[in-house]
């Protein structure tokens, strides 16, 4: 009998319906029209593969080391079935989802250091920034509506900064007599072109959710899409003055960071919608009445800052030199930041910045220096620029006319070269 391999869309919802009376093999061959004889879904995975690529655990093994696959962090598996795929995996921690009940109790059974969750992927909601690996087996091409789009940003959100997704399509099958065909079975042949089609949609899908380096990898049985989860970095400007300096020196600081492959966002915090950022006044309602929120519910802060601050990754600060400080804006920006010290929410975020003087020993040090112990009070970890000819502490320039600032050379590396500190801070973190 041969395996009729001819995917059709289904509602994951009417399909995990199906699952809840029994073992999911049958259900799948009738969902997807595959006929597998004897085996389970997952058995006939496994046959497929080491009949085609040889041992799974030494050829994924090496796919991952291949692609960079951080696979000793914390991993995410979606439609993991009874978990074979990942059981040799040396990571710190698994979770697997699927909607085959049966399925994911042999797993348990057999591999009890993985985290089996039955979960329908188009509708559940993975936690956030969780993973350093998200593996998905044969799911997400079942899906070419509006839940793919969910899918892969559901994974992007799942992943931290500097993790990877990876999307598995079937690019062939086995005949009832092992054979291996490649392509997709369809009426009135093989359509070998369908598997490239089913892995482009997902790679498009990834690249619009924020994926970079998106790859297709062919393995013929198996074809693989994977997607880098850029760190994320918010530039925090704390200049009155638009379009000056500081604001020259933010928009030159992104299109660098992007090069480097950051997702970069910025605030300014002299912004007055929807409501200018007010001053803390000290009234501790974030520490003893309801941790961690801020009486002021509808400022510049609460509303466009402070969601910003959490999710990023590394957080770069930029200020004018104003008596040899920083501005006003950005000291009532550090003083409203009291709402994350409870907790400590910003522990581990990586922290740098960049201060501009009219002229040199203009008060670049000292901004600096004020920088730095924010950031170790709010327990972030700063990085300097570790320039030759300016200061060590982060970006020192020099800039007094609108625009001088992008003429200073030397300053401009320094401020560069945080952002290459913050590189290789994170990518230390994450190894």
């Amino acid at each position: 009998m041969t395996n009729q391999v001819v995917w059709h869309e289904i509602s994951a919802t009417k399909l995990a319906e199906k699952m809840e009376t029994g073992d999911s093999n049958s259900d799948l061959q009738q969902a997807r029209g595959i006929k597998y004889g004897h085996h389970t879904y997952g058995e006939m995975y496994m046959i497929e593969r080491e009949k085609s690529l040889g041992h799974w655990p030494h050829f994924f093994a090496q796919f991952c080391a291949q692609q960079q696959l951080k696979v000793t962090g914390n991993i995410t598996v979606v439609g993991i079935n009874d978990g074979q795929e990942v059981a040799v995996l040396p990571a710190r921690s698994i979770v697997g989802f699927d909607i085959a009940a049966a399925a994911l109790e042999r797993g348990r059974q057999a591999f009890p250091y993985i985290d089996f969750k039955l979960m329908d992927i188009t509708i559940g909601e993975l936690a956030a920034k969780n993973a350093d690996v998200y593996l998905s087996f044969r799911t997400a091409h079942i899906f070419f509506n509006e839940q793919l789009a969910h899918i892969v940003s559901q994974a992007y959100r799942n992943l931290k900064g500097g993790g990877k997704a990876v999307f598995s399509v079937p690019g062939g099958y086995m005949e009832a007599d092992g054979t291996i065909v490649i392509g997709q079975k369809v009426e009135g042949g093989v359509n070998r072109q369908k598997p490239f089609e089913d892995a482009g949609r997902i790679a498009e899908a990834m690249r619009v959710a924020g994926f970079l380096d998106v790859a297709i990898v062919d393995h013929g049985i198996e074809i693989f899409v994977v997607g880098l989860r850029p760190w994320s970095i918010l530039f925090v400007n704390g200049s009155p003055r638009s379009k000056g300096n500081s604001d020259q020196l933010v928009t030159y600081l992104m299109g660098e960071a992007q090069a480097m492959g950051f997702s970069p966002q910025s605030v300014n915090l002299r912004s007055k919608k929807p409501a200018p950022i007010a001053f803390c006044t000290g009234c501790d309602h974030c520490h003893a009445v309801k941790h961690n929120v801020c009486v002021f519910k509808k400022d510049y802060f609460t509303l466009e800052v402070e969601q910003r601050m959490l999710d990023a990754d590394a957080v770069y600060l930029v200020s004018p030199s104003y008596q040899a400080g920083v501005t006003g804006f950005m000291k009532i920006f550090m003083d409203r930041c009291e709402v994350f010290r409870k907790g400590r929410l910003l522990k581990n975020k990586v922290c740098g910045g960049a201060a501009i003087g009219g002229y040199a020993g203009g008060g670049q040090e000292s901004i600096l220096h004020q920088m730095h112990f924010f950031a170790q009070i709010l327990a972030m970890r700063w990085v300097g620029a570790h320039g030759k000819r300016r200061s060590h502490l982060g970006g020192h320039l020099i800039g007094y006319d609108k625009g001088a600032v992008m003429e200073d050379e030397d300053g401009l590396t320094s401020a560069r070269n945080v952002l290459v500190e913050m590189r290789s801070l994170l990518e230390d973190i994450a190894s």
